[in-house]
Order: structure tokens, then C-alpha cells, then sequence
């Protein structure tokens, strides 16, 4: 049979008829939804799918699953070695989406009216380190003013080798 009998006989996919066989993903359960989400496979994944509706953003934004998906993502993407030097700039990169996205970034201003900025401790856990945002998060009215700038840590401004060591030593 000519290519052009073949696709002349084929529906286009917008005139499709519905077999009512699909099931929409929206339609799945949370828990399912919560499984999808922990197993993505970068934290830029995780933070686009949140804005994608208002059900997704409901499944990700649940303090469970975000230390699911970052317990994870640790276990999975956390080299095991002390002699791989990659493993700091992971470590950094997640402290850094931490507290420059998810804290109120005006409070880096100098005329601000808010509560100073301090550093994470690096004598905390790593499970404790999000207990630690949060914390700071709740008590700030003011959370995403308008007249907000940005908010961005050098290296070593407070101890990434220090946190590497902690989060290796607490996996053993």
C-alpha cells in the first residue's frame, strides 16, 4: 500500500475520537502524585511542576513530601565517596535554593523592615535544616513584598565543608 493511502486513512490526532479509556493525570490519587514528585530528577523539576496548577502545588508544598523528595534526592545523587570534591557544589546549590527562594529576599535590604538574615547553622542536621527555615518563614507577615531584591551568598559564607561533614557523618 502507497505511504500516501496509509496516512490519508490515519485520524488526525485532533479529530481523534475519545475512547474514554485515558485517565487524566489529575485524576490520580495524592499518594500516587506524592510517589511521581519524590522520584523526580532534579530540584528544577520539582520546582516547576509546583507552579504548573494550584493540585500540584498542593502535593509538592507539603513539608512530607519535600523532605521525601529531599531525603531522595540525597540517597540517590549524594556521592559516597569523601573523595569526589562534586559533592560540596550539590550541598551548596540546595542551601542556596533554600534561603535565596524561600526566604523573603527584602530582608537583604538595608532599609528593611523585617527581621535580619542569619545564616543556617552548620551544627544542624540536615533534617533540621528545613525545621530551621520554616521556622523563619512563619514569622514574617511581609513575605513576598513587592519592593523585594535579591538575595545571593559567596562561597564559604557559612561553611558548606562544615555541612558536607555533618550530612556525612549523620548517613553512616
Amino acid at each position: 500500500m502507497p505511504i500516501a493511502k496509509q496516512t490519508s486513512t490515519l485520524t488526525p490526532p485532533s479529530q481523534a475520537p475519545e475512547s474514554g479509556n485515558g485517565i487524566n493525570i489529575l485524576q490520580l490519587p495524592n499518594e500516587i502524585l506524592h510517589i511521581i514528585v519524590i522520584n523526580l530528577p532534579d530540584p528544577l523539576s520539582y520546582l516547576r511542576l509546583s507552579v504548573v496548577n494550584k493540585h500540584f502545588n498542593a502535593v509538592i508544598s507539603t513539608p512530607y513530601t519535600k523532605r521525601c523528595f529531599i531525603r531522595h534526592w540525597f540517597n540517590t545523587y549524594l556521592p559516597t565517596s569523601r573523595d569526589d570534591f562534586e559533592a560540596p557544589s550539590i550541598i551548596e546549590y540546595i542551601v542556596r535554593y533554600v534561603c535565596y527562594h524561600r526566604l523573603p529576599p527584602y530582608r537583604c535590604r538595608k532599609d528593611r523592615t523585617g527581621p535580619q538574615i542569619h545564616m543556617v547553622p552548620t551544627f544542624l542536621p540536615p533534617s533540621r535544616v528545613e525545621d530551621y527555615v520554616s521556622r523563619r518563614l512563619e514569622k514574617d507577615p511581609r513575605r513576598g513584598h513587592p519592593r523585594s531584591c535579591s538575595m545571593r551568598w559567596s562561597k564559604g559564607d557559612f561553611g558548606i565543608e562544615n555541612l558536607f561533614l555533618k550530612i556525612r557523618i549523620g548517613r553512616r
